[in-house]
């Protein structure tokens, strides 16, 4: 199966828009840290962080099968 290096450049870029943009969430909302308890918090980066660990895998498994 043949995949176009220029889609994979795509969605490549654009999952790190998406990650970048969520290493700043809940944090980037003025306030919302005052709300949320601490052990909250660090759920959520630990959810956040193996989701990105799992699509690293995944775009690394694509850039692998393209290059």
């Amino acid at each position: 199966m043949d995949v176009d290096p220029a889609a994979v450049k795509t969605v490549r870029d654009k999952a790190f828009v998406i990650f970048d943009e969520a290493l700043g969430f809940p944090g980037n909302l003025p306030g919302i840290l005052d709300v949320l308890p601490p052990d909250r918090r660090r759920q959520q980066l630990e959810q956040a962080a193996s989701f990105f660990n799992n699509l690293a895998d995944i775009i690394d498994k694509v850039s692998s099968v393209v290059c």
